[in-house]
């Protein structure tokens, strides 16, 4: 199918998947009218600085490849609703991705971040945040601005505590912070009232707090 693409072309949307190359095609990187763009377990470790081209970019898949980093460029994607990174082998972003404030959904799962930077608080209408699967030991405070949050995976990472800003994602509904460390609850998770699905188990945790015994009878 990459050698049937051609400068100029008008397609919106294209999704190979199972289609082995090591870096992004130049001939897919012109296709200045995609919207949709999915490269799902195609063996990719590297994203050339032309995906920047790709502005008008809403949705952008990488699931499932062998990729370490991302180039400056992918701050251009300024319309990028979604983006899904999931199961590859990043440890450090670049800091232009926090400036993707359009995003609804990011996943990050199944990599190998160690920590998030102060900036993900610039994110501030996201929905779904996926960090399963990391290296985490602690979130940013600013994770407070993160208000629209209805979705968020934390499980599987290091954690021990969460911040106390954290309890101002009173928009949660699913929050997953299973298989970590954590050994302490502040009594205030309780005020996060719309809450249908909380996972706690294989932490340290010795007692729950009694302010979030409500939450179990959802």
């Amino acid at each position: 199918i990459i050698d049937q693409l051609e400068p100029g072309m008008k397609i919106h949307t294209l999704k190979i998947v199972d289609h082995p190359f090591s870096t992004i095609p130049p001939e897919l990187c012109q296709l200045t009218t995609l919207t949709v763009l999915a490269l799902e377990n195609t063996l990719l470790t590297s994203v050339p600085p032309e995906i920047g081209r790709l502005s008008r970019l809403v949705r952008l898949d990488l699931r499932d490849n062998f990729l370490h980093m991302l180039p400056a460029e992918i701050g251009d994607l300024s319309q990028l609703e979604m983006l899904k990174l999931g199961n590859n082998n990043f440890d450090i972003l670049p800091q232009q991705l926090w400036q993707l404030t359009e995003l609804s959904t990011l996943t990050l799962g199944h990599n190998r971040l160690e920590h998030l930077p102060p900036q993900i608080g610039q994110l501030v209408r996201l929905k779904h945040l996926s960090l399963h699967i990391n290296l985490l030991t602690s979130l940013p405070e600013e994770m407070e601005y993160l208000t629209g949050l209805t979705h968020l995976r934390l499980d599987h990472n290091n954690l021990t505590s969460l911040p106390h800003t954290f309890l101002q994602l009173t928009s949660l509904v699913h929050l997953r912070l299973d298989h970590n460390q954590v050994n302490y609850l502040q009594p205030a998770l309780g005020n996060l009232v719309n809450l249908t699905e909380l996972a706690l188990f294989s932490n340290n945790l010795q007692y729950l707090p009694a302010e979030i015994s409500h939450l179990y009878h959802k």
